[in-house]
């Protein structure tokens, strides 16, 4: 029985980061459909709690969503304006008007909320078991 090559190893490694990572949207789609959220509109506005962190309630540039999200700016800008439409984000123009920031409103931060609550409710049966 052969070992793998260090190239195979790599690869190996990929194809369960991606099983994983598809396996992970799943799950957050389920938690977020009762919110009216798609699972990427929800990864931004967790992006959002993330990068303020920093800073209570401090806008996070559309640039850096992109990067977060491993997104392409297009794809952010959908989003975005998918959640401004909502309610759910609110556009703070930085100094340089070419660029946006953006920071969740209080509808935004309920709906966080919403979602912690709906996840804290899925795993009490499964903590129960344990």
């Amino acid at each position: 029985m052969s070992h793998p090559s260090p190239a195979e190893q790599r690869i190996n490694q990929a194809c369960r980061q991606a099983v994983a990572g598809k396996l992970a949207m799943r799950e957050l789609a389920v938690w977020v459909r009762p919110v009216g959220l798609s699972e990427a509109e929800f990864r931004l506005l967790w992006s959002l709690v993330k990068l303020g962190d920093s800073g209570a309630g401090a806008p996070a540039e559309q640039s850096a969503l992109a990067v977060q999200l491993a997104a392409s700016p297009a794809q952010v800008s959908m989003l975005v304006e998918r959640l401004r439409l909502k309610g759910l984000i609110e556009c703070s123009r930085a100094s340089d008007r070419r660029r946006q920031a953006w920071r969740l409103t209080k509808a935004g931060g309920e709906t966080i909320a919403r979602v912690v609550g709906v996840v804290a409710a899925a795993a009490l049966p499964q903590e129960e078991a344990a």
